[in-house]
């Protein structure tokens, strides 16, 4: 009978992966444009039958228990000896220093020293307010997972810094950053280091600082521009992992971290020189500090929380908006189950608070004493009263019911409008929204449980994005990526340990007695269902969990060099030339020979703020080929030759060049730009030019 119940939970079981496997399949792309359907019906089934699942077999038991409460002596410390006090005043020194020169108070200083004192305030704030230790110590050796790791870590890095200029060859926003290393990056330019470097983007100057170090080492050359987001899309894989071990067990977040090193949208976030990729990173960094703290105890874990949290002021807004939240709700939700000890629980998170503002401090004093907006970015992508009358003028209520729900899409069905990520699929691709979901069940059936909180990180994100006015742009959702991994990696392995029959095998295999006398003498070893589980689950179910992690990242990969990229090239150059790469390919000629490109792309000022970022002090003219009359050609320098390029079907300009000109070409762009979207370049040398030499 027993045998018979199991069997019929394994069932359903069955039938709720099943479930969700047709809703994926509903909501695939391929379809146009479905109606949701009976896709929710089916979503309500689904979920029910899991959390039945969970009520007869129990609860999993890779998902963290709550952490007991730990003594205050564990966690403080940091008061009862004055060098560390000394120390904690020293960083507070450094960061008020900072502040006061940014305000303008103090004399500016170049940013190399500004940076110093930031990197100075949050080490001494670290290990001031935790004394520099991490609680209990516990013994480390390399083993197999640690190896794991580090496979995991170096195929992050290797994916995010493959053919890093040749599969995305042009700027995606990426040319506000751009223009400001080249614009402010020598030692004699002084700049604040934490004032807004644009009105629009209103973000500090530290993310284009760190990208001039980078540039100084690699070059002027979108790899320079984009290894600060490369490496930093690295470390999120690592903090990743760190925040799986205190929700889960090893091997769940070694297969979270697995999943995120190879997710498309983290990918190519990580390959863009936007600063929306630091946000995750110190985002997740403090709520896994938080979290390491209450586990395992000591004032450092609480201390590099807050500093964490501090440093995610310092980047895009998002970050800057969503991770107190986020810090501060799972610091109340944990300070309502250990009501009982709320004193001591306040003091252990005092230097959480302490560190967090006194590293965000210098921004806002910064923002304030420069008369500037608190929140820029939000004020104007923000929804307020007459862009909702709009909408629903517009739209009805219908609009706004789809305004509402795109958010909750974006994960499963509805593909970007602009084209950051591009393509032509939504986030998840379809093989994992079985699991995505899957997850997001089991922990509604762990709702006490600490893991609920990647679940208050999704639900964050999801609402606040319901108040931008697009909210079909994914960079809306960068901070997403860490919580929506480790959800798969929870559903991939509820469904292993759901769907692998351990009850069936157990009644097979389990003999009254099993003796081993060859292993050890006069031992008798009985194999009852609870221990062959047990070894199924620790053993071979991790190892299945490898399997699939590689086979996605082999998938991710193959959709990334394959599908992705057609139908990103397709976004990118359906309706437009590659102006950006007729720049590219003039670097090599003479510095002094004017650039003249026929179309009608309508921001030159952008175009050769672009063309800056490669050289300096190089012509750039770029407007329709009608405009290139004979007054405009007698302006240029009659001793230099041209570098013209026109699109492919004007071959008019071309031979009325010819006149005065001795045309050499046309030579065409590079492979991985669709022939009719290139440029065909034309060499005109005016008498007595010759074509230079190219290395």
């Amino acid at each position: 009978m027993k045998t018979t119940i199991s069997t019929l939970y394994w069932a359903v079981g069955w039938v709720a992966l099943f479930l969700c496997v047709i809703i994926a399949y509903h909501l695939r792309y391929e379809f146009e444009k479905p109606e949701l359907g009976y896709a929710v019906p089916l979503l309500l089934v689904a979920l029910v039958l899991c959390l039945l699942v969970f009520w007869r077999r129990g609860m999993a038991e890779y998902i963290q228990q709550r952490p007991l409460s730990l003594p205050l002596e564990l966690v403080l410390g940091w008061s009862a000896r004055r060098g560390r006090r000394a120390v904690l005043i020293f960083g507070l020194l450094a960061l008020l220093i900072l502040a006061l020169v940014n305000m303008g108070w103090l004399p500016l200083v170049n940013m190399h020293f500004q940076f110093g004192l930031l990197l100075l305030g949050a080490v001494s704030l670290s290990w001031g307010l935790g004394g520099g230790g991490g609680g209990r110590v516990i013994q480390r050796r390399w083993d197999g997972h640690r190896l794991a790791l580090v496979a995991v870590l170096l195929l992050a890095f290797a994916m995010r810094l493959y053919a890093l200029e040749e599969t995305v060859p042009h700027m995606v926003d990426e040319g506000l950053f751009a223009d400001r290393v080249t614009e402010a990056f020598t030692i004699e330019v002084l700049k604040p280091l934490l004032l807004p470097f644009d009105g629009l983007a209103a973000f500090p100057w530290l993310y284009p600082y760190l990208q001039w170090m980078t540039v100084e080492v690699v070059g002027r050359n979108l790899t320079g521009l984009r290894l600060v987001s490369v490496v930093i899309g690295t470390l999120t894989v690592a903090a990743v992992y760190l925040l799986g071990r205190q929700l889960l067990d090893r091997p769940t977040a070694l297969l979270g971290a697995l999943l995120l090193a190879a997710l498309p949208p983290h990918v190519v976030f990580s390959r863009l020189a936007l600063n929306n990729i630091a946000d995750p990173l110190f985002g997740t960094l403090a709520v896994a500090f938080l979290l390491r703290g209450r586990r395992r105890g000591g004032a450092f874990n609480y201390a590099l929380a807050g500093t964490m949290l501090g440093l995610t002021q310092y980047f895009y807004e998002a970050g800057r908006l969503l991770f107190p939240v986020l810090v501060s709700g799972a610091i109340i939700w944990f300070g309502w189950q250990e009501r009982r000890t709320i004193r001591g629980y306040l003091q252990r998170h005092t230097p959480v608070l302490l560190a967090a503002l006194a590293l965000a401090l210098p921004v806002y004093l910064t923002l304030t004493a420069n008369e500037l907006p608190i929140t820029p970015r939000t004020a104007h992508i923000g929804m307020d009263l007459n862009d909702w009358a709009d909408k629903l003028a517009l739209d009805g209520w219908e609009g706004v019911g789809r305004h509402l729900l795109n958010p909750w899409l974006v994960f499963v069905y509805q593909p970007e409008d602009i084209t950051y990520y591009g393509g032509d699929q939504p986030m998840l691709l379809p093989w994992l929204v079985p699991f995505f979901l899957l997850g997001l069940f089991t922990l509604l059936a762990h709702w006490r449980r600490p893991a609920v909180l990647l679940l208050f990180w999704l639900l964050l994100v999801i609402l606040g994005n319901t108040l931008v006015i697009n909210n079909l742009n994914y960079t809306r959702y960068v901070t997403v990526f860490p919580p929506m991994a480790l959800v798969l990696a929870i559903g991939v392995r509820t469904a292993l340990e759901w769907l692998i029959p351990t009850h069936r095998l157990g009644e097979r295999l389990r003999p009254a007695r099993l003796h081993l006398p060859l292993v050890v003498a006069d031992l008798n070893l009985e194999l009852t269902l609870r221990s062959l589980s047990r070894v199924i689950i620790q053993r071979y179910i991790p190892r299945l969990m490898g399997v699939l992690g590689i086979l996605t990242a082999i998938l991710h990969s193959g959709y990334l060099l394959g599908p992705y990229q057609e139908a990103y090239r397709y976004e990118i150059y359906h309706d437009r030339f590659d102006w950006e790469g007729a720049i590219r390919r003039s670097l090599p000629y003479p510095a002094a020979w004017p650039i003249l490109i026929g179309t009608d792309f309508d921001d030159p000022g952008y175009a050769q703020g672009v063309l800056n970022y490669y050289t300096d002090g190089r012509l750039l003219t770029i407007q329709h080929p009608l405009d290139f009359t004979a007054e405009f050609l007698a302006t240029l320098p009659d001793d230099q030759g041209l570098l013209v390029y026109l699109p492919p079907d004007d071959l008019s300009l071309a031979e009325w060049l010819r006149r005065d000109y001795t045309l050499h070409g046309p030579y065409f762009g590079p492979d991985n730009v669709p022939f009719e979207n290139q440029l065909w370049l034309y060499v005109a040398l005016p008498p007595g030019v010759a074509l230079p030499e190219l290395g």
